[in-house]
């Protein structure tokens, strides 16, 4: 009887004992596996350790996602996708031993969202993080060499409609010579604005009879390196008025009769002239950013609105804001499909990307 109740007392002292040993056991093993995710490495190393992806940089730019990937082990390897949020991507980009490479993927990300990330090798290796995209997505913009540099557009200009844009030139307004800004002429009818080498600022157009509607304001105000906002609105069939917007400001009015709107360039050009005829043979030389056309006459107040960065998105033609940050295409927002294209040879002889306008 003796012998019984010793045993059973002993079943009653390991209890607690394997108890504590387990939860010790539990506790160690999450610790260990929060450590794994939070280094954002939850792939087998110690089997294959001649190959090791890790993910060094993560960069939100434009409507891209530049993921910077490392090969931390002694063998080359590849990566053959990339996952975002779960979202698989094919990829297939080589990763000597020791070295990095940058994946870049076209994705629209949100600012302030965070996006976990997971890149693979071929052999099943993977490295996975969690990164937040900046709270405000970069401004881009395109610098004009002023010698032959333009962008190019489909031709959709409305027989009513505005053109606006901000404008950063690389002269002052008395330089004496001529920068044409936008152009649309074609055969012996023009569409332009520039400024002229009499240092006026200059929104010309004629209609499919050669009536000219001309209208020319003081172009001295420019500084070099300062932001403009322009604004330019037209009427085909009536007598305007037509005008001219500069800062949110009326610089210029003109009421005068037009006809029907003329045959114009195939593809206007932003930044540059289309054929040797009216507007300046010389180019923008400068930075453009957030160029609109929109299908109306905008009102003062909503040339004002659109200046301070709350886009009117009605009765837009075609909305380029630059912000890709790289490439040879930028995209249309108004969702037209009217891209523009950078010319006249990408990636050598081009308008290059430099930091934007931001209200």
């Amino acid at each position: 009887m003796l012998s019984k109740r010793v045993m059973r007392l002993g079943k009653k002292a390991i209890s607690p004992i394997l108890a504590t040993l387990l939860i010790i056991i539990i506790v160690v093993a999450a610790a260990v596996l929060v450590y794994a995710f939070s280094m954002g490495y939850l792939g087998s190393l110690t089997g294959q350790a001649g190959r090791m992806p890790v993910i060094e940089n993560v960069q939100f730019a434009g409507n891209q996602i530049k993921i910077v990937v490392r090969n931390k082990g002694a063998s080359d390897m590849v990566i053959d996708a990339v996952y975002i949020n779960g979202e698989a991507y094919e990829v297939t980009q080589p990763v000597k031993a020791g070295e990095s490479e940058v994946i870049t993927l076209d994705f629209v990300w949100e600012t302030s969202k965070s996006y976990k990330i997971k890149v693979v090798e071929t052999g099943g290796l993977f490295y996975e993080g969690e990164y937040t995209a900046p709270s405000v997505k970069p401004a881009w913009a395109l610098r004009f060499d002023g010698i032959d540099d333009y962008v190019e557009i489909p031709e959709v200009l409305p027989d009513e409609g505005t053109i606006e844009f901000w404008f950063k030139p690389s002269w002052n307004g008395d330089d004496g010579a001529g920068h044409t800004l936008f152009d649309a002429s074609y055969g012996s009818q023009y569409f332009f604005i520039d400024k002229d080498s009499g240092n006026n600022l200059r929104w010309c157009f004629e209609d499919s009879s050669d009536r000219d509607m001309q209208l020319l304001v003081d172009g001295t105000f420019f500084e070099q390196d300062q932001w403009y906002h322009i604004v330019v609105t037209w009427k085909y069939n009536s007598n305007g008025p037509h005008e001219i917007y500069v800062n949110g400001e009326k610089a210029g009015s003109r009421t005068y009769t037009v006809g029907n709107k003329p045959t114009l360039y195939p593809n206007p050009r932003i930044g540059f002239r289309t054929i040797d005829y009216a507007a300046s043979s010389g180019g923008a030389d400068g930075v453009i950013d957030e160029f609109r056309i929109y299908n109306k006459v905008l009102s003062q107040e909503e040339i004002e609105r659109n200046m301070q960065g709350n886009v009117l998105t009605e009765n837009l033609v075609v909305w380029l804001t630059f912000d890709e940050g790289q490439g040879g295409t930028v995209a249309d927002q108004s969702q037209n499909g009217n891209d523009g294209t950078l010319m006249p040879s990408y990636p050598d002889n081009c308008p290059t990307w430099v930091k934007g306008y931001t209200p």
